[in-house]
C-alpha cells in the first residue's frame, strides 16, 4: 500500500512543494519538524494541482511517522470572523483534493487548520461554538485555531490528540 505521501507526491507538480516555513503575508508556521516521510504543497502556487480560480486553502501538510498519517490543510487568515464560512470552504477544498487521492482515513490524523493573529475572546468564542466541520471520507472534524507563529510540531500534538479518524 502506497503511502499517503507518496499519492500526493504523484498527484502535484514538485515546483508547489515547500521545504522551509510557512508564511502568509506576516502570519507563519515554522517547520521545526521533518519526518522522512512528509511533503508540504502550496496550493496558492501557479502549478497548485487545484485551480488557481477555484476556492483552495493556503497549504497542505502531510506526514507519516511510525504507520500514523497527518493531514493538515492549513488556511491563513486575518480576520477569520468575518470570513469563517470561506476558510471553512477553503479548508474543505484543500481536504477533498486530499479524499481524491487517498482511499481511507485509517490510523489518520486529520486537523483542518486556521492559522490567524490574536482573536478578541468574544471572536475565539464564536469560531469555538462553531458547529461545523470539515470532512476527509467519512471523518469529520471541526476546526483548529492556532496562532501565527505556531510550530508544526505543536500542530501534529494536537491532530494526534484531538482529531483521530477511527
Amino acid at each position: 500500500m502506497n503511502s499517503i505521501v507518496t499519492l500526493i507526491h504523484e498527484a502535484i507538480d514538485s515546483e508547489c512543494t515547500k521545504s522551509s516555513d510557512l508564511i502568509n503575508g506576516d502570519c507563519s508556521v515554522v517547520i521545526d519538524v521533518h519526518p522522512e516521510q512528509s511533503i508540504t504543497v502550496d496550493l496558492d502556487h501557479s502549478k497548485s494541482p487545484i485551480d488557481i480560480n477555484s476556492t483552495r486553502c493556503d497549504f497542505l501538510y502531510l506526514a507519516e511517522v511510525s504507520d500514523v498519517g497527518y493531514v493538515i490543510p492549513l488556511e491563513f487568515s486575518t480576520h477569520p470572523e468575518k470570513n469563517f464560512d470561506t476558510a471553512l470552504k477553503q479548508l474543505q477544498a484543500g481536504a477533498s483534493f486530499v479524499q481524491e487521492n487517498i482511499s481511507t482515513t485509517r490510523n489518520l490524523c486529520f486537523c483542518p487548520s486556521l492559522v490567524t493573529k490574536k482573536l478578541s475572546k468574544y471572536q475565539w468564542n464564536l469560531l469555538r461554538r462553531s458547529k461545523k466541520k470539515v470532512s476527509l471520507h467519512r471523518c469529520r472534524q471541526p476546526i483548529r485555531r492556532f496562532s501565527c507563529g505556531i510550530r508544526m510540531s505543536k500542530i501534529l500534538e494536537a491532530a494526534e490528540k484531538h482529531h483521530r479518524c477511527a
